[in-house]
């Protein structure tokens, strides 16, 4: 048997490692871990269990969420805290507080809140390279955090890939143990003495560890990416004559097309999801954007469950989901393009900054969506010519170069428009019927 202070370069097949550190007859735990809190401390700790070749038993009547950083913050007290965290659960990873304020003022509410309740909270807690916004302690164990709450502040509203970080997130931290208890800004401000109610709820279940992730409606209020950052001029090709002004009008017919951000449940797979369950999810995707194309909508379910491919079985689960709210007279049909049930008002929408790529091929254009644009166009120009009509349509709908497939969808517009009598053309020109 021998002392930290002694041990050197032996090398043993298995090392015991006795953990002397402990509370005294009160309960009290002083935090001083003798030469680990001194300078160089940790490397002791480092040759200690780097001599065993096969493995450490650890025998300790401690943990690691017994060590509290806020009050040992010697490197070699985080060392013996990430040692015991890993012996006892094998997580190597552990939240410490970064001294880092609250994001967002909605954050710093949330917290005070939580402090009037008699609640530990620390403010941007790092774990495996997230910060954690608020992290609730243990009063037993105040090196352990009982919960983790997460706030749509502006962190999250800043990224424009918020729905793939949120999720990342949250399995990476779920992976370490952690409980994640989530509060909505718009749920706060509706009702923040019930969002405080269900918070201490979720700290006591943690505690008692009966906690379990609760079902999530999809959102009412959607996490979209930020307007002005797909805000964008539009310009027109060199062979399309029109003045300045009147370009810069064409930017406000068209507004920035919004892609649906919601929160699911997906502890199923999206084809085993109940129809009337994956319905109501493929409703709130056609709520913002609508018309939208049924693959799109697809691929769209498809990225809240994680699919990354998208395979015959999910199609067929996300076609049936949409028969049956056509069936229940919530959605409407144009073709292969969804509508809310009854919605008359078709918006114009650019496209140039969509996460979606596909939304800038030519077959997800709704030809209602064209046929707005091009009558919005001739509107304003008091006729135009058919090439300049065509170029100048595909701008506004934010396409930077009029590819041949999304010219010829255009054109195809333009002559059903003129067959019907919405448009007229007299010298080469196109002008509102």
């Amino acid at each position: 048997m021998k002392n930290l202070e002694s041990l050197q370069g032996d090398e043993r097949d298995v090392i015991l490692i006795s953990v002397g550190y402990a509370r005294d007859s009160s309960g009290f735990f002083g935090m001083s871990f003798g030469p680990l809190s001194s300078s160089g401390g940790e490397r002791r700790l480092n040759v200690l269990i780097s001599r065993a070749r096969q493995r450490c038993e650890v025998f300790s009547s401690i943990t690691g969420d017994d060590i509290d950083l806020s009050r040992a913050k010697s490197r070699g007290a985080a060392a013996l805290k990430t040692f015991l965290k890993y012996a006892q659960a094998g997580i190597l990873d552990i939240g410490a507080p970064s001294g880092r304020e609250c994001d967002s003022e909605f954050e710093l509410e949330v917290k005070r809140s939580l402090e009037q309740h008699g609640l530990q909270v620390d403010t941007q807690v790092g774990v495996a390279g997230f910060y954690i916004d608020l992290a609730i302690r243990d009063p037993d164990q105040p090196g352990r955090y009982l919960l983790g709450i997460e706030c749509d502040g502006a962190t999250y509203h800043s990224s424009r890939g918020a729905r793939d970080r949120d999720r990342l997130r949250q399995q990476v931290l779920e992976d370490r143990e952690w409980v994640i208890h989530r509060i909505w800004s718009t749920d706060w401000f509706k009702d923040r003495d019930e969002q405080i109610r269900r918070t201490l709820q979720a700290v006591e279940a943690a505690k008692a560890g009966t906690w379990e992730p609760p079902f999530e409606e999809p959102a009412e209020e959607f996490v979209l990416v930020d307007p002005n950052e797909l805000a964008t001029e539009v310009t027109i090709d060199q062979d399309v004559d029109l003045p300045a002004e009147e370009v810069a009008s064409l930017d406000e017919i068209a507004q920035p097309y919004q892609e649906a951000e919601l929160r699911v449940r997906t502890d199923q797979p999206l084809h085993e999801v109940p129809v009337g369950g994956l319905a109501r999810v493929a409703l709130e995707v056609v709520r913002v954007e609508a018309p939208v194309h049924r693959d799109e909508i697809t691929r769209r379910l498809a990225s809240y469950w994680g699919v990354k491919r998208v395979s015959g079985r999910t199609s067929e689960a996300v076609q049936r989901a949409l028969d049956y709210a056509v069936r229940e007279k919530l959605l409407d049909t144009k073709g292969d393009f969804y509508l809310i049930r009854g919605q008359q008002e078709i918006p114009v929408r650019r496209r140039d900054k969509v996460t979606s790529v596909k939304l800038r091929d030519a077959d997800m254009l709704p030809p209602d969506e064209i046929r707005k644009a091009v009558i919005h166009i001739v509107q304003m120009h008091l006729g135009a010519g058919n090439d300049e009509l065509v170029v100048a349509t595909s701008r506004l709908l934010g396409f930077r170069s009029t590819r041949p497939t999304v010219r010829q969808a255009i054109a195809q517009v333009v002559d059903e428009l003129v067959q019907e009598g919405s448009l007229r053309r007299n010298n080469d020109r196109l002008y509102a019927g």
